[in-house]
């Protein structure tokens, strides 16, 4: 894997549809840095989107990403 070529992963755009009104998205990101020989992994990057409508209902989507090194 090439760091510099990591996505910015905010960037992906996240559209979210109401009745209550328009809601309120927000982006929640950390990382966990990994050493490749100890841990297996350059990075794990949790992320995620968070909507609230006006009534307050809420809904998100998470995943997670684990970046190893596959270059010798």
């Amino acid at each position: 894997a090439d760091c510099s070529m990591l996505p910015s992963l905010d960037s992906i755009g996240f559209a979210s549809f109401d009745n209550c009104g328009v809601p309120t998205v927000n982006f929640t990101e950390y990382f966990d840095i990994g050493n490749c020989p100890v841990d297996g992994y350059l990075q794990i990057m949790h992320c995620g989107w968070t909507a609230t409508d006006a009534c307050g209902n809420m809904d998100s989507l998470f995943f997670t990403v684990i970046v190893y090194d596959n270059l010798p």
